[in-house]
């Protein structure tokens, strides 16, 4: 499946009628985020029932607010 492009219109939707979803929050101007679009990319091509959704940050700083992602990029 190929990765959604997630956004204040089909977010919400999107995470109700889907049992999981991996969700990538990423900037145009960030090269890490950047570079690892190709491996995200390739894990939901091999993963057809996961979805995987990336938010641009910029275009939609509010889904990154809700879930309080304060800087990118991040890990835990």
């Amino acid at each position: 499946m190929p990765v959604l492009q997630l956004n204040k219109a089909n977010f919400k939707s999107t995470i109700e009628s889907n049992d999981f979803v991996i969700v990538d929050f990423w900037a145009p101007w960030c090269q890490p985020c950047v570079a690892f679009t190709p491996v995200f990319e390739a894990a939901s091509e091999q993963n057809p029932d996961i979805v995987f959704g990336m938010v641009n940050t910029e275009e939609d700083p509010e889904i990154g607010e809700y879930f309080e992602v304060s800087k990118i990029p991040a890990y835990w």
